[in-house]
């Protein structure tokens, strides 16, 4: 039997006779209008989460596009470094830098500037690639064969007494003191540097402390105290890197012409040069090198001599104008021998030694050129060094030490 119960239209029930309570019949029967909230809920939460997830994707993709631009623009920037270290390759005195390169249709080097630093050179250069901009810094440190001097290995000392006369810039890795002595160019040391009654006529400078008791003419550099009579410049401290010493400098030339005997004259290594291809000629010995006396004394063209052990030079050496040589020994380097005893000796050219420059058995060397090694050992020995430019100049796109060293680099985002 049914019955109707009717309270109002929305709550239209029919009421079965049963043991279950009309009022469950209602709370299902209303339960029916309840998905439409649910389907609308879901389709906002699917709307809210399709609109984050493609918004998401537009960022990642606008972050890599940006990303793009940033490593683009920093590759620029160190393009504009490397132009500028060609330039400076060309010639060491380069400085007027360079400005709005536009090297591809997306982006340009704004400018590269070179500034000048006690022991190097700072070159920053800016590039743009759609409105991103990013500037690298780099100090590089002059080519070590552009000293008249330079010498150590971050330990020790050196004596520059009145027995040694150097025209042109010195530089000792380590404590380096100068004695009764005028020099003409720039002097710095790794170390300390003492100024004991010398005159330095350029400017000094001293990683450590500076104690000047002679004469300074130019400025003052120093790391951490400097102390004695005033400079003639002033002074200034500064935070200084210093370049990389000598260290197998022979390495890079395994691959030259083999030389297959200890010994040779001067004429015979003349010979080898003059029938090698090339412009610059290499030459390499694997063991010690003996270089003997001829009637020849003068050379020409230009070479590199390297040995993996030591090189003992026992004759002149002197250049033909335009000509350029450069004598590398893994090891010492010797000039003269005990048969030689108290003999004079004049080189013109560049020696680089892995080891001491000895010029234990003679009485007198003269230098025009450029000396590098780990050390120095003068003994009793008159030594004159005269720097020359020219031969740097002619040898330095082959000579592992005659290029700029990188002291330092970094980023800056703009």
């Amino acid at each position: 039997m049914l019955g109707f119960k009717v309270n109002r239209i929305a709550d239209l029930v029919v009421e079965k006779k049963t043991s279950q309570p009309p009022r469950i019949l209602r709370f299902l029967w209303c339960r029916r209008g309840s998905a439409l909230p649910v389907v609308l809920l879901v389709t906002i939460v699917l709307s809210l989460l399709g609109a984050g997830l493609l918004n998401l994707a537009l960022s990642e993709r606008q972050g890599a596009a940006t990303d793009l631009k940033i490593n683009q623009a920093t590759y620029l920037a160190e393009a504009g470094i490397n132009l500028a270290l060609a330039n400076l390759r060309r010639d060491p005195g380069w400085r007027k830098g360079l400005n709005n390169i536009q090297l591809t249709s997306w982006g340009r080097i704004n400018q590269v500037t070179v500034r000048e630093k006690p022991l190097s050179l700072s070159l920053q250069a800016d590039a743009e690639v759609g409105g991103i901009r990013r500037s690298i810094v780099a100090d590089v440190s002059r080519p070590l064969t552009t000293y008249a001097l330079i010498a150590g290995n971050g330990q020790g000392s050196l004596w520059e007494t009145p027995l040694m006369t150097i025209k042109g810039d010195i530089l000792y890795l380590g404590n380096l003191y100068i004695t009764l002595q005028t020099l003409d160019g720039n002097v710095a040391a790794s170390g300390n540097l003492y100024n004991v009654i010398g005159t330095i006529k350029g400017n000094a400078v001293a990683g450590q402390n500076l104690i000047n008791y002679g004469s300074i003419k130019g400025k003052a550099y120093y790391g951490n105290s400097y102390s004695g009579n005033p400079s003639g410049m002033g002074k200034e401290m500064v935070n200084l890197v210093f370049p990389r010493g000598v260290n197998e400098p022979d390495a890079s030339y395994k691959n030259g012409i083999q030389l297959t005997k200890e010994k040779y004259t001067l004429a015979e290594l003349q010979d080898i040069i003059d029938s090698g291809p090339g412009d610059i000629k290499i030459l390499y010995r694997d063991g010690d090198l003996v270089i003997d006396k001829s009637d020849l004394s003068t050379y020409h063209g230009k070479g590199i001599i390297a040995a993996s052990g030591t090189i003992t030079l026992k004759t002149n050496l002197e250049a033909d104008p335009g000509s350029s040589w450069a004598l590398v020994s893994g090891e010492n380097f010797y000039v003269g021998d005990l048969w030689g005893l108290l003999g004079s000796f004049n080189i013109q050219g560049i020696i680089i030694s892995g080891g001491y420059f000895s010029t234990q058995f003679i009485s007198y060397l003269n230098i025009t050129g450029s000396i590098v090694a780990r050390g120095v050992n003068s003994y009793l020995s008159l030594l004159d060094i005269t720097y020359d430019p020219s031969f740097n100049a002619a040898l330095s796109n082959r000579l592992n030490l005659g290029g700029w060293q990188v002291l330092s680099w970094r980023t800056v985002a703009n």
